[in-house]
């Protein structure tokens, strides 16, 4: 069987448990790999993802199995295949394969957490901006309501591009590797 296969019909849920992982509670967990204790990381079902909030890794299916477990992306692999009581087929485990794919994975992993960089950088930006507008329309509020309500209408519209661009992140944060490579072409970007 394909490994792509395999992977969409696999449970993370179910992987995390059988890693040796406790009980999610609202999809999230300890980092039971590195004796974490608080539930910094949080497991996304529907894409086959999660992501550790603490130290900012992430992944699919295959990243959690080499995480928790330390094996090779081939081995892990291997496990998740064994997990499904499926055989993997030969062809997808030779090295050169595997070793392009960690390198994509690791370009794309790249990509994805400077672009959630650059999205908090902005959303930060805009929330400054807006304490310093507010803090300057309410000093200047007696002098004229019209100004007043503009600079209020203005600090609202700020406000909602920065929760825009913080369910932007949120959206970004979950997408494993496929998802954020596919995203990442109909952007114009490159597949290396």
């Amino acid at each position: 069987m394909e490994l792509r296969a395999i992977i969409d019909q696999t449970d993370i849920r179910a992987v995390w448990l059988a890693l040796g992982g406790p009980e999610l509670r609202s999809n999230r967990g300890p980092a039971f790999w590195r004796g974490g204790r608080n539930a910094n990381v949080a497991v996304y079902p529907l894409s086959r993802s999660w992501r550790d909030y603490k130290t900012q890794e992430g992944g699919g299916v295959l990243d959690l199995v080499q995480v928790a477990t330390g094996l090779s992306r081939a081995d892990a692999a291997s496990w998740v295949a064994d997990f499904n009581n499926v055989s993997l087929d030969d062809q997808t485990c030779s090295r050169q394969t595997w070793q392009r794919t960690d390198a994509l994975a690791r370009t794309l992993a790249a990509q994805q957490n400077e672009i959630v960089r650059f999205l908090r950088a902005i959303r930060n930006s805009i929330r400054c901006d807006c304490r310093a507008l507010s803090q300057w329309a309410t000093e200047q509020g007696q002098f004229g309501s019209d100004q007043r309500w503009r600079d209020v209408n203005q600090i609202d519209d700020r406000l909602r591009l920065a929760d825009a661009i913080d369910a932007y992140i949120a959206c970004l944060q979950s997408m494993d590797a496929r998802e954020f490579l596919a995203l990442h072409s109909r952007l114009g970007g490159t597949q290396s």
